[in-house]
């Protein structure tokens, strides 16, 4: 069997499909939800939404959620 991801990996691909999803704005996602999720790891979290969601950066959606992070 192969090995499986390191967890940073498996958290990484977390919160990036969790974010992908909030700022779609898919049923259910809304910020209380990802705030939920992100909390294990707000700095973490605040990597990921910072280099890889950017182009979210002028919304109410990006800076309600920095600003819980």
């Amino acid at each position: 069997m192969k090995g499986l991801p390191p967890s940073d990996a498996l958290t990484e691909k977390h919160f990036t499909n969790s974010l992908r999803a909030y700022f779609e704005g898919r049923p259910g996602c809304d910020l209380r939800w990802i705030s939920e999720i992100v909390r294990s790891s707000p700095a973490h979290a605040r990597s990921i939404l910072e280099t890889g969601f950017s182009q979210y950066a002028p919304t109410e959606k990006y800076r309600d959620l920095i600003g819980r992070l």
